[in-house]
């Protein structure tokens, strides 16, 4: 992923990465994840690109623990801390169809986007915020191995390894091509006649 001023964001090997990933629940129902990336598309908050993955939890076909399912009207997000090489940070959000989203950044936004913004609504239990803390995922193994590390926190860091930019299709076709032309030179024919 290239990064402000030409920068290369580089992705820490798995086994280097010692970082806790961070599971939020985003609240959908407040804002779109599409409208909240477009807020966040400025490079004075320190965003990069956005990627396309896998979704590491479908992979990993482990049952959801009763309680611990996604609210209605919110999605599951991940925060991968000093994730790239010189401090850069990426937030993933499963977005549905195996897909997930990653916004990537040049610098951390714990500051900028989990303390800071909250929902200015009247809920009964309070003011809320727009990312709900869930879990910190340890790496599982202090070291730099593989072996023994948790495997959610391992799917998530290989989903944004495996990450990609989005695909965009572009159809060209002949079937207009020369239509101007074709109009000009019937012209001229009926001109010269």
């Amino acid at each position: 992923v290239m990064g402000p001023n030409g920068m290369k964001l580089k992705q820490i090997q798995f086994r280097s990465y010692i970082h806790d990933v961070a599971i939020y629940h985003f609240q959908a129902w407040f804002i779109s994840v599409r409208d909240f990336c477009l807020m966040l598309n400025r490079h004075e908050h320190g965003y990069v690109d956005t990627l396309l993955s896998y979704d590491p939890m479908l992979r990993l076909a482990v049952p959801i623990p009763e309680g611990d399912e996604v609210p209605e009207g919110c999605i599951e997000a991940a925060y991968l801390p000093n994730v790239f090489q010189h401090g850069g940070a990426a937030l993933g959000f499963r977005v549905g169809n195996n897909v997930v989203e990653w916004v990537c950044f040049d610098r951390p936004i714990d500051d900028l986007i989990f303390k800071r913004l909250d929902i200015n609504n009247r809920d009964p239990n309070g003011p809320q915020v727009l990312f709900h803390h869930v879990a910190n995922l340890p790496k599982g193994n202090s070291g730099r191995m593989v072996k023994g590390a948790n495997l959610e926190h391992k799917g998530w860091h290989d989903s944004l390894w495996k990450a990609d930019h989005r695909r965009v299709r572009v159809d060209l076709t002949w079937r207009t091509f020369g239509t101007e032309l074709r109009q000009k030179h019937q012209l001229q024919r009926l001109e010269q006649e």
